[in-house]
């Protein structure tokens, strides 16, 4: 039998739950109600037996049951070369509890890692100044099951964080809740607070994490190297609620657990900004940097809220080497056991160019004013979701993956053409690959009588937008406007195929057998002639020669009655789910 091989992420959690450094150095109350870093009399190194001054090759402990819970400790300008730990745990041990306080013209240097709370309730409050660290975990439990229960709490108003990637220790990452029982909390605000991570990790291996972005900058540099620092599946970025990991417990290699992670990231101010990087694994298309959602868990990315919205981009690294590609935005895109949930929600205009892969859902919401979500920038939107029985359309939490709308939300995606089918919402993903998911409210249009299909633009409404036309109402399960360039010419027509919210139509008691699609011809809602697939949930039509929203339901009208428009169904026998799945290779 092969060497057992462990997981850098599990390597990781046992080095931040008790590796020690040279020596052990402790937080006392030699000196009550003094909180400054530098009274020597308030720190304690066992391998000396006598007060000093904690070094670069220190374990250091700020709350300990021995020596002083809770404790606190405040850093300002001071030392010549200032604060300085080897490791540093801030609330060590079940019951404990303790703050470091970062003031303006501060600084801490963690030659490894910084960890707050491991076992206990551990606080860092960056107001100002400098800290930089090996690795920096927020709420840190156990791992394999219940452990340390690690609460952490990290509020940065100011000053920079930056951690770097650190190959003796195979971390280079910002953990927040971290391993079975940790629950972490990162809170980023200030307009010059600066976060600079290789990776960051939210709700990790069975932890439970939050971070909340209002102001200021987070940088994701993407140059963590190798298994170690490209933690999971061997990519950089920014991963919210990863669960997914090799078990370090079994002899053969390839065996995998699932520790159920649950992560969120709320960005509502400031910026996000995640730099390109080649792609380090094999893949088609190339995938380098990554945001990715929900595997073994639940992410989720929150993009803006009633106030505000913050900003989602890519850049190119500081030394561009070549082959770098877009960072791509992947939700559930390795589900395990069917636990997994992933969602984007929210509105703003991303900046992201790679692959866009929905196996999850995907909200535009406005809060309540006219809003979009924008994600035209990205190269490529796909799905495989229920495609086989592996990448089930449900999801964990029970909701489908899709594309929706509510709020006054309006959701604007890149549409994906191969000759004279237009595909939105899914497309073939890989190398040979001929079938795409069918993610609820993507839809496919056939155009007949054209080798190639004429520019155009797709976007879901919710229902609820003030620039529907007036006095919209009925039973609605979708709005779709679909513009193009110009006109079509005579004799050019397109077959529609949507893929309706069967959950929906199920939830309002509306029959899928009686579904139709609706046209608005510029006076009012006309009624098409549909055919309805209920066990694909598609409806269908054909003959549409001209363009702009399309609704699909029942009784929707916004005149006192709607005039059939004539149509032709000749072509049904394609099948409207086929339409949807099959493309003709590109050539």
């Amino acid at each position: 039998m092969p060497a057992r091989r462990p997981l850098a992420s599990f390597a990781l959690l046992s080095l931040l739950a008790g590796a020690a450094a040279a020596a052990p150095v402790y937080r006392t109350g030699a000196v009550p109600g003094d909180t400054d870093w530098f009274t020597v009399a308030n720190w304690y190194d066992e391998a000396l037996g006598a007060p000093a001054l904690p070094t670069i090759l220190d374990d250091v402990t700020i709350g300990d049951a021995t020596y002083l819970t809770p404790a606190t400790v405040d850093v300002a300008a001071g030392g010549e070369v200032g604060a300085m730990a080897g490791t540093l745990a801030l609330a060590k041990g079940a019951g404990t509890a303790g703050t470091l306080n970062l003031h303006p013209g501060g600084s801490l240097s963690v030659a490894s890692v910084l960890v707050v709370g491991t076992g206990g309730t551990g606080t860092l409050n960056q107001s100002g100044g400098w800290l930089q660290a090996g690795a920096t975990a927020v709420g840190l439990g156990g791992w394999l099951g219940p452990g340390l229960s690690g609460t952490g709490s990290f509020l940065q108003t100011g000053g920079t964080h930056i951690v770097f990637p650190d190959s003796d220790f195979g971390s280079g990452a910002l953990f927040v809740g971290a391993g079975t029982g940790g629950t972490g909390a990162y809170s980023l605000g200030g307009a010059d607070a600066l976060l600079q991570t290789p990776s960051t990790l939210v709700g990790f291996l069975g932890g439970d994490g939050t971070f909340t972005h209002t102001a200021g900058s987070h940088l994701i540099t993407s140059d963590s190297e190798g298994p170690n620092g490209s933690v999971g599946p061997g990519v950089p970025g920014l991963f919210i609620g990863f669960g997914l990991a090799e078990d370090p417990t079994q002899e053969e290699e390839g065996s995998w657990i699932g520790l159920q992670s649950t992560g969120s990231y709320s960005l509502t101010g400031g910026t996000l900004t995640i730099l390109r990087t080649a792609s380090p694994i094999p893949s088609e298309p190339p995938l380098g940097a990554v945001v990715w959602l929900g595997t073994a868990g639940t992410g989720t990315l929150l993009l803006g809220d009633a106030n505000g919205t913050g900003t989602l981009s890519e850049a190119d690294p500081f030394q561009p080497a070549g082959g770098e590609v877009g960072v791509s935005l992947l939700l559930r895109p390795m589900p395990f056991d069917g636990g997994d949930t992933a969602t984007v929600r929210g509105w703003g205009v991303t900046g992201l160019t790679g692959v866009l892969l929905n196996n999850g859902r995907v909200i535009a919401d406005g809060y309540g004013v006219d809003r979009d979500l924008d994600l035209r920038s990205f190269s490529l939107v796909a799905s495989f979701a229920g495609l086989d029985p592996s990448v089930p359309l449900l999801q964990g939490d029970g909701t489908q993956a899709g594309w929706y709308a509510q709020n006054h939300g309006r959701l604007l995606l890149p549409t994906y053409v191969d000759g004279p089918l237009v595909l939105w919402g899914t497309a073939p993903l890989g190398d040979g690959a001929d079938e795409a998911g069918v993610p609820v409210n993507c839809l496919a249009l056939m155009f007949q009588g054209l080798q190639e299909a004429p520019p155009l633009s797709i976007a879901l409404l919710a229902p609820d937008r003030a620039d529907l036309p007036p006095g919209t109402t009925g039973t609605i399960l979708g709005i779709w406007d679909i513009a193009l360039e110009s006109p079509l010419l005579n004799g050019v027509s397109a077959e529609l195929t949507f893929r309706y919210d069967d959950f929906l139509a199920a939830a309002i008691g509306l029959a899928e057998a009686d579904i139709l699609i609706y046209h608005f011809d510029g006076l009012s809602w006309v009624p098409l002639e549909t055919f309805v697939d209920t066990e694909a949930h598609t409806a269908m039509t054909s003959g549409v020669t001209s363009f702009s929203p399309f609704a699909v339901g029942l009784n929707i009208t916004n005149q006192p009655a709607a005039i059939p428009e004539p149509g032709t169904l000749a072509l049904l026998g394609l099948g409207a789910l086929g339409l949807l799945r099959r493309r003709r290779r590109a050539n």
